[in-house]
């Protein structure tokens, strides 16, 4: 393996980069919606992209193999020949910012223009279980993958909750997926947080004001430039400006795609109530330093 620490989330014959790129291109391309694009080794099956309403592809692979690891011994999902991946889509459109409201913001109002979309179609979680659903009654028996950023790994996430451990999530900047799946009935005694996977850019504002509401592993990489809006941006709060410009410099999706590049590992650890905190301190104070 080519991720740091033993023991807490490895690849299975594979690299990290082999493991990641794929579904790094499937998630890109959930944002592109450009369905002739290829990804190697993999097939696209259904393209579920509405102009309003929750967007996804669905990929069926015949070479991947992940194997999640937990703390106290490996917990293994593979996702082999016929396995499945679907990647659903970040936040883009203003059915997606009122989806946003839904998962996250339950005790504000939903802005007034939200009332342009029936409560059907803002219903991701719904909708992402009925894909689902789907897919599992097209290809039975077939083990699933789900990848997203923000919104999307969410989804992701929370989905990998409600397979009670079946269908692990390897995504990236997670809105956090612990109050919307405890809201949606999902996060039960049976679910596995192991099973839940997501690379982290340390200075991302959205998993920075979501620290509470993350679950399983993060993998947070180091030595990654403080890009100067986000001091301001933590220390004024999400509403503020410079958030806005944190926004765009740490957590868009391309800043993920420029990590990916780099030669080195993020560091893999599951998720407690204070140690992501720490995590990111310790990643801000190597940078300073």
């Amino acid at each position: 393996t080519n991720v740091r620490k033993q023991n807490t989330y490895n690849y299975n014959s594979i690299s990290y980069k082999e493991a990641v790129q794929p579904v790094a291109e499937m998630t890109k391309l959930s944002y592109t919606g450009n369905v002739l694009e290829p990804v190697p080794g993999f097939s696209l099956v259904e393209a579920m992209l509405p102009k309003n309403g929750l967007n996804a592809l669905v990929y069926i692979s015949d070479s991947i193999s992940l194997s999640l690891g937990g703390e106290t011994g490996l917990r293994n999902s593979n996702v082999n020949k016929s396995g499945i991946v679907i990647a659903f889509r970040g936040t883009t459109t203003n059915s997606d910012r009122c989806a946003d409201f839904l998962l996250w913001k339950v005790d504000q109002k939903l802005p007034l223009w939200c009332s342009m979309f029936n409560r059907r179609t803002l219903n991701y979680t719904a909708t992402a279980l009925e894909l689902v659903r789907r897919v599992k009654q097209k290809y039975p028996g077939i083990p699933i993958l789900y990848t997203g950023h923000s919104l999307g790994a969410a989804l992701a996430e929370m989905l990998s909750l409600a397979s009670n451990g079946s269908s692990p999530s390897l995504c990236f900047a997670s809105g956090g997926a612990k109050g919307p799946s405890s809201r949606f009935n999902l996060l039960t005694k049976s679910s596995d947080i192991t099973c839940s996977v997501q690379i982290v850019n340390p200075w991302d504002p959205i998993v920075h004001f979501s620290m509470d509401d993350q679950i399983g592993y993060m993998c947070v990489y180091h030595n990654v430039s403080e890009p100067k809006p986000c001091a301001k941006c933590f220390q004024q709060g999400r509403a503020s400006i410079p958030c806005e410009e944190c926004f765009n410099d740490a957590h868009k999706y391309i800043n993920y795609l420029h990590l990916l590049n780099r030669n080195d590992t993020p560091t893999c650890f599951l998720k407690t109530e204070n140690n992501l905190r720490s995590a990111f301190s310790v990643q801000q104070d190597t940078v300073k330093s």
